[in-house]
């Protein structure tokens, strides 16, 4: 079976297509954490499950991420995630842990913007 079709299959929650700006920090790299250095990438997909972003750094499967998810309207959402897919321009990562009140803004958000 193809790898790729069976981590769509995988999924419980339907992504929204979004351009939201998203700053990460590898959390194993602890230079990155002490310092505050993080990257910035572009968040192309969102559920409240997990996300695509695309970045013009490396990644590898399995990276735990600290996420500052920039969602529209001057809000900011905390989150720790994994890569769980790579993709050429990007990475699908799977939301590990957000706490309960960005998770709520999260859900009204994406109901808000479902098509």
């Amino acid at each position: 079976m193809d790898e790729s079709r069976s981590f769509l299959e995988r999924r419980t929650q339907w992504r929204v297509p979004v351009r939201i700006p998203v700053q990460y920090q590898l959390v194993e790299d602890p230079r990155e954490l002490n310092l505050f250095y993080s990257h910035t990438a572009l968040a192309k997909d969102l559920s409240l499950e997990g996300m695509y972003i695309k970045t013009d750094r490396a990644v590898k499967i399995g990276d735990i991420f600290r996420l500052d998810i920039s969602i529209p309207k001057d809000s900011k959402l905390f989150a720790f995630a994994e890569v769980v897919r790579l993709h050429e321009e990007g990475a699908g990562l799977k939301l590990m842990l957000m706490a309960t009140e960005d998770m709520a803004f999260l859900k009204s958000y994406l109901d808000q913007n479902a098509s």
